[in-house]
């Protein structure tokens, strides 16, 4: 069904979308500084959640890292 042609333009833009939430970089809590936080659940749920974060960047297999600064 998605090999259809009607579904190039839906697809390019799904793409381009992707790619520019991709160049925004991590989430991150932009508004408050991390010790204004500290009233907030953050703490509480950060270290509820310490043993699923990681230091390396997960890669899919098969798949290999992008090593151009090029965002063509």
């Amino acid at each position: 069904m998605f090999d259809d042609i009607a579904f190039d333009i839906t697809r390019q833009r799904g793409m381009e979308i992707a790619d520019y939430l991709r160049r925004l970089g991590p989430f991150e809590f932009h508004r408050l500084s991390s010790d204004r936080m500290e009233y907030s659940t953050l703490p509480k749920v950060l270290t509820k959640c310490a043993n699923r974060f990681v230091e390396e960047e997960i890669i899919p297999k098969g798949k290999e890292k992008e090593t151009s600064d090029s965002a063509e």
